[in-house]
């Protein structure tokens, strides 16, 4: 804590001076801020920089603000009651520890037996990751990363857990990625960014950062060029809530609360710059429904340019803004879940011949061809090519959940996350990434319904599209009542555009809705939605509608004669009829509807698997459901479903040459 020096007594002041003496030297201040500061503390029992920063937030800049408190240190005008003690490691390079011996610091005292924290100096935070906490002396620790002409300094941590830390770290990551990327490509040593003299000013500044509490949830970032502070707060529900656990949300009722109270509940995921959802941005499109823009969302742990140009942002729907940006607020959330973590997601190095009883082989995930392979058709999402899957190529794995009796099995990491180990670089060789089966929802229920309607959809797509199946084609006058549905219609017939929906269902007996539309000249616009209940997927797959509608018009996608005439034919044969599903309403606890749906799947022979990829951080349901054998929406043409369901259902065998090999979706 600091005080002012009991020594100094005020010898004299006018309106321009304040004149302090200690019976030897006379000290004079005649700078605004230092007079202001005097005139309204001196004497008091304490003085904090954070007490004069918030007294003197509307009057003076935070660099006056430091330079006067600092210039009062300097004099010895302000001292501390007692030094901090510290420890300064450089994990990078252990050859700068005689620099510590330089630094003349004033307010910290440097030791080596039992400090009270712990300073880990960096010029990239990568080499944090092998930091052996367990084995520093101090119950504490803190970060100071730096970057060009930035110094920032991390929130304290505790040594005994560092689960905190990490999470801290993996969203450092996301917010200055692009200063990680800059570091891949122009490698830079401690000694080539780290000036001295600022150290020095961000190892004093420690007590009074502590002090002011500031150290609990806080990154200061110093910019010594142009000499200011800024201050990143991290949400206090955020920031010491790590313990493991569920994080469930629920209404008055003790039910699943709906999207818009969780979006309430966890809005400060927006708080800038830590914030994992940027900004939200909406539009309202021509076909009556919102579709909003969320978080940035990077798609692997790794640091690299493919990574950097291969960013996206989540997106969401609905009829109103409020519903779309609720939407893609969770989703960004649910993205930023499946990114792999190296200190917290557990995994194993093994070939699957020495796993084989305790693996689902990813063959049976991927689902690429063996003509695929020989004729260079299966691809990574960079468009690498990819090869076929050595069962004797160690590689990571990572365990998932039988639902029926919780047994653990494994399968490859790299299709369980988006990213990877650092130690697994195989796994790129042979596989790419999949989002299929991933959802939130505001209990893990209902996050594993929406997980495996996600699956169920993709799967009658894949078989109804690539296969050119004839679907059962839906009146439009018997889901007009529903008022996305109406909207969409209206503007169609406004404009005297075709829409159709399609009945795409197959052998597992939920109901699946497909909507291709004409509204865009040189091209077909589709949305899938598969839902327990008709009505609701008619409703999702027209708010996708939307979503698309607009996805369309940002990449300016165009079909070539070839594909336009290819889904013509097929729409030509659409013929209109009564829904076969009932339009009651399912009154049914989305617990039964979950063991409806597991049921349904269970039927065709299919295992369903889970994964919970909740984070404590993030403090949002997130599942991945893995159901070997059912299809994803791409071009994955492998023996199995895309065949079977369509010689049981139809009565012949298609062979691979005569799918479609174009993906609408």
């Amino acid at each position: 804590m600091m005080k002012w020096n009991s020594s100094f007594y005020l010898l004299g002041f006018n309106n321009k001076s304040f004149v302090l003496y200690d019976g030897h030297t006379q000290k004079t201040y005649s700078n605004s801020v230092q007079y202001r500061i005097l005139c309204d503390f001196f004497g008091s029992e304490e003085v904090t920089l954070d007490g004069l920063r918030k007294a003197y937030q509307n009057t003076y800049s935070l660099p006056e603000i430091l330079g006067a408190f600092y210039g009062f240190v300097q004099d010895k005008i302000i001292i501390d009651n007692a030094f901090l003690t510290i420890a300064i490691e450089f994990p990078e390079d252990t050859s700068l520890r005689e620099k510590r011996a330089k630094l003349e610091l004033t307010r910290v005292q440097m030791t080596a037996d039992q400090p009270a924290l712990t300073v880990f100096v960096v010029s990239d935070v990568h080499h944090l990751q092998s930091v052996e906490f367990a084995k520093i002396k101090s119950k504490q620790f803190t970060v100071v990363w730096a970057f060009a002409n930035e110094l920032k300094l991390f929130p304290v941590f505790d040594t005994s857990e560092t689960g905190a830390f990490f999470c801290f770290l993996h969203r450092i990551k996301r917010v200055f990625f692009s200063q990680l990327l800059t570091l891949r490509h122009h490698p830079l040593s401690l000694n080539d960014c780290l000036s001295t003299a600022s150290l020095l000013m961000v190892l004093d500044y420690l007590p009074t950062f502590i002090d002011s509490n500031e150290s609990q949830n806080t990154l200061l970032i110093f910019d010594h060029e142009r000499l200011t502070i800024e201050r990143a707060y991290l949400s206090p529900p955020l920031f010491r809530s790590f313990a493991k656990g569920t994080y469930e949300i629920l209404d008055a009722h003790q039910k699943p609360a709906n999207i818009q109270a969780v979006f309430e509940q966890l809005s400060f995921h927006l708080e800038a710059p830590l914030g994992l959802v940027d900004k939200l941005t909406s539009q309202q499109t021509p076909l009556g429904g919102w579709v909003s823009t969320g978080g940035v969302i990077f798609r692997s742990n790794q640091i690299n340019a493919e990574i950097f140009f291969s960013r996206t942002t989540a997106s969401g729907n609905g009829l109103t803004k409020d519903e779309a940006e609720a939407k893609a607020f969770c989703e960004t959330l649910e993205r930023y879940a499946q990114v792999f973590r190296e200190h917290e997601d557990e995994y194993i190095i093994a070939a699957y011949n020495d796993l084989k009883h305790r693996a689902i082989h990813p063959n049976e995930i991927l689902l690429y061809s063996p003509t695929q392979y020989r004729q260079e058709n299966a691809r990574s999402h960079s468009d690498e090519l990819l090869v076929e899957f050595d069962e004797n190529t160690p590689i990571a794995w990572s365990n998932v959940t039988d639902s029926v009796d919780d047994t653990p099995r494994c399968i490859p990491t790299f299709l369980l996350y988006q990213g990877r180990p650092t130690e697994d670089a195989a796994s790129e060789t042979f596989f790419k990434w999949i989002t299929n089966g991933t959802a939130a929802g505001s209990t893990l229920d209902m996050a594993k319904l929406y997980a495996l309607y996600e699956l169920i959809e993709r799967d009658a797509y894949a078989i109804w599209w690539y296969n050119r199946l004839p679907s059962q084609g839906i009146d439009l006058a018997y889901i007009d009542h529903l008022e996305i549905v109406s909207l969409a219609l209206a503007e169609h017939r406004r404009l005297g555009k075709k829409i159709y929906v399609f009945d795409i269902t197959q052998d597992i007996s939920i109901p699946t809705v497909a909507v291709v539309s004409a509204y865009l000249d040189g091209t077909y616009v589709l949305a899938c939605a598969s839902n327990i209940s008709f009505e609701k997927a008619c409703e999702k797959a027209f708010g996708e509608l939307n979503q698309l509608y607009v996805r369309h018009l940002s990449k300016k996608t165009r079909l070539d004669d070839g594909q336009m005439q290819d889904i013509a034919t097929a729409l030509n044969h659409h013929t209109p009829q009564k829904p076969v599903w009932s339009f009651e309403k399912n009154d049914l606890a989305l617990t039964e509807d979950l063991k409806i749906v597991e049921t349904e799947i269970r039927k065709r022979g299919l295992n369903i698997y889970y994964r919970d990829l909740s984070r404590s951080d993030v403090l949002l349901p997130v599942v991945k459901a893995i159901v070997p054998g059912m299809r994803d929406l791409d071009t994955r043409f492998a023996p199995g479903r895309l065949y079977d369901v369509v010689s049981d259902l139809y009565g012949y065998v298609p062979a691979e040459e005569s799918l479609r090999t174009f993906n609408l979706l």
